[in-house]
C-alpha cells in the first residue's frame, strides 16, 4: 500500500548515524514525499533547538553556498529548513566511507588511487574558485577545512567534498561574520597564511598537500617535509613522484605551489602511469556501511511539513503533532483578501484539516493560549483599549455580550458565539502504536501517523476509531474505542493479526 501524502508535505525516516560533529549531527533518511515518492538522503541536523546567531549563520550560509555550485564531486543541498523544530539540511546521500575511515582500514593507499583522488578534489576546488557568482563575478570560494574526514568515496569510485561550514567565499553574501582573531580549520591542515588573515588560490592546495602525503604513507607530514623540494629525477618511481607533488602543495609561500588546475593536470599524468583504476579499486575496498554507534533519533520519522489553504475555505484549524509529544494548534483564517496564517509547529497531518477523530489540544500552560478552532465566521471582536504603559499586557479582548432576557424581544440578527478554548486532553486519550516486527505503517481512521514505533503520543477522541498497519504486503486492520477504561499503548503482530 503505497503513502498519498498532501503535495508540499515530507517525512524523514531516520535510518542510521552517519557522523556526528561539534553542533551536530548527519543521519542518512528515507524521504517520504507526495504520491508515493521515495529515496535515501542525507540530513544535517543541529543539536541545539535554540542555536546562537554564529552557528545559525553559518549552518545556513553552507547550504547558500552549495546551491550556488553544481559539481558532481560536490553535494547538492535543499535550503535549510526545520524537522520537528530543529534546524536541518537535508542534501544528496553518499553511500560509501570517508578517507580518513579508508586509511583506518585499509593503511596507505596505491600511489594511482590517490593521485586520482587528489586529482577530481583539485578539479572541484578549482572550480570552486572560478564559478560564476550571482553577479557574474568569480566565486573565490575556499572550502578552508580539507581533510581526509571531508572526503567520501563511493564503491564506485566517485569522489565528493563534504561540509563547507566554514568555507568562505568573496563573491556571495553571508550571515557569519568571521572576526580577524578567530581561525577556523583543523590542526595540521591549515595553510600558514592563514595564521596572517591571507587567503588565496592555493590555500586549499597546501591542505589537500598534507591529505595525499596522508593517503601516501598513512601519516601526517613531518616538519621536514615542509621545507625546500628536492630535485625529482626523471626515472623517480611512482611513489616518489606522487610525495614530490604533495611536497609542492605544501610549501610554506603560496606563490611556490601550483594552482588547482595545475594539481588535476599533474595528478591525472601521474596517475596514468599506474595499474590501477579507481573504480576498479573502489569496487573491492571500499565498504558500504557506517558501523556507528546506537543513536537515539534512528527509526524516529521527523516531519517537515509546508501547509496549505484551500481556496473555498474560509477558516482553516489544524492539530500539530511534534515528534516530542507536545501538541498545538496552528489555525489560519481567511476574510476577503486578508490572510493571517500562523504557523507553531510542524505538523504530522499534512495540510488539510484532521479527521474529526482527532481531537486539538490545549498547549502546555506556560505557553500563550492559541484562538479556538471554529467551524462558522465569528463575528470581530472590538479592538482592546491601548495600555498608557507599554509593560502592562493590553486588556483582553470583551466577552460576548450576553443573551436577551426570554421576555425581551428576539434581535433579528443572528450571531455566533465563539467556541470554548479546549481544555487539556484527559491522559487516556494520548496513544502510541508500535509492531512486531517494527516499520509498519500506521493510519488511524484513514490519516497517516507514520511508521512504528510511534512513540510520540497521538490524541484521539473519545469514541470508535479505524487502525490499519501495513508491512510488507501484510495489512492488520481493527476497531478499537478511546475511553478512560481502554489501554492507551497498541502493539500488534502481523504475522499472527492480532493486536495487544
Amino acid at each position: 500500500m503505497s503513502e498519498h501524502l498532501p503535495i508540499g508535505e515530507r517525512h524523514y525516516r531516520i535510518l542510521e548515524l552517519l557522523g556526528r560533529g561539534g553542533n551536530g549531527s548527519v543521519y542518512r533518511a528515507e524521504l517520504r514525499g507526495a504520491q508515493g515518492f521515495r529515496k535515501d538522503v542525507a540530513v544535517k541536523l543541529l543539536t541545539a533547538t535554540d542555536p546562537s546567531d554564529a552557528i545559525l549563520g553559518r549552518f545556513r550560509d553552507e547550504a547558500r553556498l552549495l546551491g550556488l555550485l553544481r559539481d558532481r564531486a560536490i553535494v547538492s543541498v535543499d535550503p535549510p529548513t526545520r524537522l520537528d523544530g530543529r534546524w536541518a539540511v537535508v542534501m544528496e546521500f553518499v553511500d560509501g566511507c570517508s578517507l580518513s575511515r579508508l586509511l583506518r582500514t585499509t593503511g596507505p593507499l596505491p600511489p594511482e588511487i590517490a593521485l586520482q583522488i587528489v586529482a577530481e578534489v583539485a578539479r572541484a576546488l578549482g572550480k570552486a574558485w572560478s564559478h560564476p557568482g550571482p553577479d557574474g563575478e568569480p566565486l573565490h570560494l575556499l572550502h578552508r577545512d580539507i581533510k581526509p574526514a571531508n572526503l567520501q568515496l563511493t564503491p564506485s569510485g566517485e569522489v565528493k567534498l563534504l561540509d563547507f561550514g566554514i568555507a568562505k567565499s568573496t563573491g556571495a553574501p553571508r550571515e557569519a561574520v568571521t572576526e580577524t582573531t578567530e581561525l577556523h580549520g583543523t590542526a595540521g591542515y591549515v595553510a600558514p597564511e592563514r595564521f596572517v588573515g591571507q587567503e588565496v588560490e592555493s590555500t586549499d592546495v597546501f591542505s589537500l598537500g598534507v591529505v595525499l602525503w596522508n593517503l601516501l604513507t598513512g601519516n601526517p607530514p613531518d616538519p621536514d617535509v615542509l621545507g625546500p623540494t628536492p630535485v625529482l629525477p626523471d626515472d623517480a618511481p611512482l611513489d616518489d613522484a606522487a610525495r614530490h607533488l604533495a611536497r609542492r602543495m605544501m610549501q610554506g609561500a603560496p606563490s611556490m605551489r601550483p594552482t588547482p588546475r595545475e594539481v588535476e593536470r599533474e595528478a591525472k599524468a601521474l596517475a596514468r602511469s599506474g595499474a590501477l583504476e579507481l573504480q576498479e579499486w573502489a569496487e573491492t575496498h571500499v565498504p558500504t556501511t557506517s558501523h556507528l554507534e546506537p543513536d537515539q533519533l534512528v527509526g524516529m520519522v521527523l516531519n517537515d511539513t509546508v501547509p496549505t489553504v484551500p481556496a473555498s475555505t474560509a477558516t482553516l484549524a489544524a492539530t500539530v503533532v511534534l515528534a516530542g509529544g507536545t501538541s498545538l494548534l496552528v489555525a489560519a483564517g481567511l476574510a476577503g483578501v486578508a490572510l493571517v496564517l500562523v504557523i507553531l509547529a510542524f505538523s504530522w497531518g499534512g495540510s488539510v484539516p484532521p479527521s474529526p477523530g482527532l481531537a486539538p489540544v490545549a498547549p502546555a500552560a506556560t505557553e500563550p493560549a492559541p484562538p479556538a478552532p471554529v467551524s462558522t465566521p465569528v463575528a470581530p471582536a472590538a479592538p482592546p483599549a491601548p495600555s498608557p504603559d507599554p509593560r502592562v499586557a493590553p486588556s483582553p479582548v470583551p466577552h460576548p455580550a450576553p443573551a436577551p432576557h426570554p421576555t425581551a424581544a428576539p434581535d433579528p440578527t443572528p450571531r455566533v458565539a465563539p467556541s470554548p478554548t479546549p481544555g487539556p486532553a484527559e491522559p487516556w486519550q494520548a496513544h502510541t502504536f508500535g509492531s512486531s516486527p517494527p516499520g509498519a505503517t500506521v493510519r488511524v481512521d484513514g490519516h497517516d501517523l507514520g511508521v512504528t514505533p510511534i512513540t510520540s503520543p497521538v490524541v484521539l477522541t473519545p469514541g470508535r476509531h479505524q487502525l490499519e498497519m501495513v508491512l510488507d504486503g501484510q495489512t492488520l486492520q481493527a476497531t478499537f474505542t478511546v475511553s478512560s477504561l481502554t489501554k492507551r499503548n497498541h502493539v500488534c503482530r502481523l504475522a499472527e493479526r492480532a493486536c495487544f
